[in-house]
């Protein structure tokens, strides 16, 4: 069975460079595509946001630095007659500049392989024909490019959407995905992932090491207050200790740039304030950070998202979207509200792989896999991650950890070394699948593993 590549929600900022003596090093650039990171047009007729559908491009550099390999995945979306690559910001429309799929006649439900092929300058259209091929790239740098995908009738603007961020596998690296599911449920704050608004924040570690310098967007978001990084992990609340935006009077509807700056050690507050500048790295590391936005009607936050490091391996984003139904699931997939990140990094031999997995607001978890194939298809396990006798209670934070090593391997991977399974991640045909009692036995959350830093080579 041909295993295909992606869908998954975690990001990975990087930065391109054209030079062919560090092309070999580049790690992936990613776009995860989602409904509510659309724009209204003119000709679309539902609002962002309502789409359920999800998708993941991906591409990879050429050695000589004139060449962009693609792939593009799209789990239950119908009705397909276009992808491109547009050129603008988050919140913004813009034009097209690379065709990646085109089709006379829409398709039918599609869930994996949409399209893949080569970007060349000879591609592009629009304001890019006749340009040179690092124009690309550096918009990608910038953030100024998107990847859109159009459907008939009702989404001809584009029914899902993500912006395309680059990954050059050295490190230094920062990046958190910010969504209404992540929030935790306070006093004042409505039910958590009611909000459609999204948000991205990204990082990069200055030269010496002591500064970060940050950009944070969102879109489709009213009434901001404030935004800070917070100290703890997923599905828990914690202590305000960098300050990222703050307004005295709410904004209006922001889609675009919000904040943007340089944190250092003076920047510090609350626990963190007059402690060094490595005590913040170590938290993000640990994954004990967090990005959250607070507006108005929500002052406690209304998206949040955990800070992730490039220099991490490989991660798994889980969401309900992402399911797929099997016997023994009698719920739609989509309908959970669950999120989870699964987190992989390699021991310094490269002999094992550890990983963490946490998960927010799931209850009855019996088993956790990861499972070989691409997106939209259900596959074998290959390696336990959790298991109980008893499902459990209410989750928030960590479900479990440990290491993967060729002993752990199960089902077709059994017997085999554990360099099996990093090539199927390479691939793009390994995701992580959270299973639940009593109505969501297939699996209520799943994401795609993807690449973070790309260090090990093709």
């Amino acid at each position: 069975m041909r295993r295909l590549l992606a869908i998954a929600s975690v990001l990975v900022i990087g930065i391109f460079t054209t030079a062919s003596a560090t092309a070999a090093r580049q790690g992936p650039a990613i776009a995860n595509l989602t409904g509510t990171q659309e724009v209204t047009t003119v000709g679309t007729t539902s609002m962002p946001g309502n789409s359920l559908a999800t998708g993941l491009a991906t591409f990879r550099l050429s050695d000589d630095g004139h060449a962009l390999h693609y792939r593009l995945s799209v789990s239950h979306l119908t009705r397909i007659f276009g992808a491109h690559i547009h050129l603008n910001g988050a919140g913004v429309n813009g034009p097209v500049v690379v065709v990646l799929f085109n089709s006379t006649a829409p398709t039918g439900e599609v869930n994996g392989l949409l399209a893949q092929g080569t970007i060349t300058a000879a591609s592009f259209v629009g304001q890019l024909a006749g340009h040179p091929f690092s124009e690309l790239l550096t918009d990608i740098r910038n953030g100024d490019a998107y990847v859109n995908v159009h459907t008939q009738p009702a989404h001809l603007g584009g029914e899902i959407r993500g912006r395309l961020l680059a990954d050059t596998g050295e490190g230094g690296g920062f990046a958190a995905h910010l969504t209404g599911t992540q929030e935790v449920l306070t006093t004042g704050t409505s039910t958590p992932g009611t909000s459609l608004a999204t948000g991205l924040a990204t990082f990069r570690l200055s030269d010496n090491g002591q500064g970060l310098s940050y950009r944070l967007s969102v879109s489709h978001l009213t009434g901001i207050v404030a935004s800070h990084i917070h100290l703890n992990g997923a599905g828990v609340n914690g202590p305000v200790v960098v300050p990222l935006f703050n307004s005295a009077v709410p904004t209006g509807e922001v889609n675009g740039l919000l904040a943007q700056g340089t944190i250092t050690a003076a920047s510090f507050v609350g626990q963190l304030a007059g402690h060094p500048f490595s005590e913040l790295l170590t938290d993000i590391r640990s994954g004990d950070a967090y990005v959250n936005v607070h507006t108005a009607s929500r002052p406690s936050g209304e998206i949040r998202g955990q800070v992730t490091s490039a220099e991490e391996g490989f991660k798994a984003a889980l969401t309900g979207t992402g399911e797929v139904l099997t016997p023994g699931s009698s719920t739609t997939p989509g309908t959970s509200l669950a999120t989870g990140r699964a987190t992989f990094w390699m021991d310094e031999h490269g002999g094992a792989l550890h990983f963490r997995l946490e998960v927010h607001n799931i209850t009855g978890v019996f088993a956790s896999h990861i499972h070989l194939n691409g997106p939209g298809v259900n596959g074998p396990v290959v390696v336990p991650l959790f298991n109980a006798a008893t499902p459990t209670g209410l989750v928030n934070g960590l479900l479990s950890q440990g290491t993967i090593t060729a002993a752990s391997l199960t089902g077709p991977l059994a017997g085999h070394s554990l360099q099996e399974l990093l090539t199927d991640i390479r691939s793009g045909d390994a995701y992580v699948n959270v299973h639940t009692m009593p109505s969501h036995q297939g699996g209520e959350i799943r994401g795609q593993i993807i690449m973070q830093a790309d260090e090990q080579g093709d």
